[in-house]
């Protein structure tokens, strides 16, 4: 009786892991520690992650759904997703952080799509793999300004440039 418990839980315990469908497994990243790049954001603005003042209302809702939706549709998963008013010139700014189970094919094909529902800014966006490892940060304060840094892995994958959103160098990751 004992072994047909145990095969009866590995098979739940194996269907349960892939929804009973040959799909992948959804990614399950745990909740990530505010990154410099994103401490250092929140500082432009004069506070921090914590002490950061989170938009209410309709829009803020509102635009919340619309990114989240955003990245499902490119294969993301949503980590955070917080939209906060920063200051008066930065009403509504979406600080988010994505997994994403393949990061080359991401940044190469998907990442541009995810920029235009944040654009023109401010925003903060932080791209990890599905270990929690970074990819890519990307922020805003406003419009013309702003910065990134890409795991030297992916550097060759990524749709920024010097120049902004240009044609990417060769991903010889993907």
């Amino acid at each position: 009786m004992p072994r047909l418990r145990i095969a009866t839980l590995l098979l739940v315990v194996s269907l349960a892991g892939c929804n009973g469908s040959t799909q992948h497994p959804a990614l399950t990243v745990g909740p990530l520690a505010p990154s410099t790049n994103e401490r250092g954001y929140f500082a432009k603005f004069h506070t921090s992650p914590a002490h950061a003042t989170p938009a209410r209302g309709t829009v803020a809702v509102e635009r919340m759904k619309r990114l989240r939706s955003v990245a499902v549709v490119r294969g993301a998963e949503v980590v955070s997703l917080r939209i906060y008013d920063l200051s008066a010139h930065a009403r509504l700014t979406p600080i988010m952080t994505i997994a994403v189970r393949q990061p080359a094919d991401f940044l190469a094909h998907y990442l541009n799509g995810l920029l235009d529902a944040v654009n023109p800014g401010p925003y903060y966006l932080r791209i990890v793999d599905g270990n929690g490892r970074p990819i890519l940060e990307i922020w805003t304060p406003g419009p013309g300004h702003g910065g990134y840094a890409v795991a030297r892995k992916y550097a060759g994958c990524n749709l920024v440039t010097q120049d902004g959103l240009g044609i990417p160098p060769p991903c010889p990751s993907h």
